[in-house]
């Protein structure tokens, strides 16, 4: 019988090649997978809710276990946990019904994505993108703005075939201080790389007069043009919050 897991996850991805197991490169899930068939002489199958990227870091990455062990949630915990390497961390673990799916049923979720304006100290410099050109805020906010509400992403995203580019974004908030600006995006859906371009694009305008708010909406409102701005590198990205609908995850005693 399989039992199932909910896990809340962190780590840092700078050393991984994304979240999802692949071939080439280590991943996060594969890394979790590894460490739980040898620590537990068990198989197990992982599904995460956010396919982050290559680089791309997670405070909040919701995680579905299927396995056939079945032990209390706080040995499980610790014994998993610390067959872990450090820059991963597992921060809660609760059992759920058969029908719970992380993909299912979400209201939103949040993502950060850091912009350093000054050289960054090295223990912290792989959060960020350090941009060395000055940014005008009230360009940015006014750049990014663009983007909220419902609109074809397909110019500012990597999307595979039949992916449905359509998406829309919640709201777009900005954080500053003499050090670094943060940008949180709050949405539904997300496609491969779409935030990181959304976040370059409006960077690129509120920083070089090249470029101009209406090359922003022509991609917009003309989807099929190539996208024409620099894209945001993976280290600044964070998947910060997923939550779900009231009532779906239901614990399991």
């Amino acid at each position: 019988m399989e039992n199932q897991y909910k896990l809340i996850v962190s780590y840092v991805g700078t050393q991984y090649c994304g979240w999802q197991a692949q071939e080439i490169g280590k991943t996060i899930s594969q890394t979790m997978q590894k460490s739980f068939e040898r620590t537990f002489q068990a198989p197990c199958t992982l599904l995460g809710a956010s396919r982050t990227d290559a680089g791309v870091h997670a405070l909040h990455q919701v995680v579905l276990c299927s396995s056939s062990i079945n032990m209390s949630i706080d040995t499980l915990l610790q014994v998993w946990h610390n067959a872990l390497p450090l820059d991963i961390m597992i921060r809660h673990i609760e059992r759920v019904d058969e029908d719970f799916n992380p993909f299912h049923n979400v209201l939103y979720k949040i993502y950060s994505y850091t912009i350093y304006k000054k050289r960054p100290n090295p223990p912290v410099a792989p959060f960020g993108w350090f941009y060395s050109y000055k940014i005008n805020i009230e360009t940015l906010k006014q750049s990014l703005d663009l983007f909220v509400g419902t609109h074809d992403f397909l110019a500012f995203s990597s999307a595979e075939p039949n992916i449905q580019t359509t998406r829309t974004i919640d709201s777009i908030s900005i954080v500053e201080n003499q050090e670094k600006i943060v940008i949180m995006i709050k949405g539904k859906s997300f496609i491969r790389h779409m935030i990181r371009r959304i976040v370059g694009a409006a960077v690129i305008v509120s920083s070089h007069k090249a470029k101009k708010f209406e090359d922003i909406i022509m991609l917009l409102k003309m989807p099929s043009l190539t996208y024409s701005f620099e894209t945001a590198p993976a280290c600044g990205l964070s998947l910060e919050h997923i939550e779900y609908e009231k009532n779906y995850v239901r614990k399991v005693i």
